[in-house]
């Protein structure tokens, strides 16, 4: 697992731990207003249902505060699903990108680096001279890719700069769909060299 893998994994056992704090004190808060529902309840009922026996008067409060409890303990749960699930979907997407990010990287220097072999001859990290648009500029002029490749790895660069740039993200079966093609880029770069 890299650094930033074991960051979004610490990030969703954070998320999940805030979770399930959020579920206990939402329990002790709706203890807390069941017990205020019942007794302000009580005291009304006394003054103003008169009619009624205790055990009665008890009951019906009982009743009315457990059905209180329960529609509002429903809400409050569908409402925690939904927010956790969204949650859930950024730490994927997140996750999705990290992946991209690190694929696109090993493909951006695999290719600058078959692009340009003489830096690799002279013992110059290619990195530091060339970029990945002169790169693949590079592999045009000199047909060491295919037309269908070359427009594969212009898209991945497009993602590439809309995920670092944009703040808001492809969907994930967008940038999955990218992310097998670099690594697919990079098996071919790998067998041609």
């Amino acid at each position: 697992m890299d650094e930033r893998e074991f960051q979004f994994h610490d990030l969703d056992i954070r998320v999940r731990r805030g979770s399930q704090l959020r579920s206990i004190l939402t329990i002790y808060m709706f203890l807390g207003a069941l017990g205020f529902i019942l007794g302000l309840g009580y005291l009304l009922a006394s003054r103003f249902l008169t009619d009624l026996s205790t055990e009665e008067l008890i009951a019906a409060i009982a009743s009315l505060g457990g059905g209180i409890l329960a529609v509002a303990s429903f809400a409050m749960t569908k409402w925690m699903k939904e927010r956790d699930e969204v949650q859930r979907l950024q730490i994927e997407k997140f996750e999705a990108a990290n992946r991209f990010l690190y694929y696109y990287h090993q493909l951006e220097m695999a290719v600058v680096e078959y692009a340009f072999p003489e830096a690799l001859a002279e013992d110059r990290d290619p990195s530091l001279a060339m970029n990945m648009r002169d790169a693949v500029e590079s592999l045009r002029a000199r047909s060491r890719f295919r037309s269908e490749e070359i427009i594969q790895i212009e898209n991945l660069m497009r993602l590439r700069n809309r995920i670092a740039h944009d703040a808001k993200f492809p969907d994930i079966s967008v940038i999955e769909q990218h992310t097998r093609q670099a690594s697919q880029l990079i098996d071919r770069i790998a067998h041609s060299a």
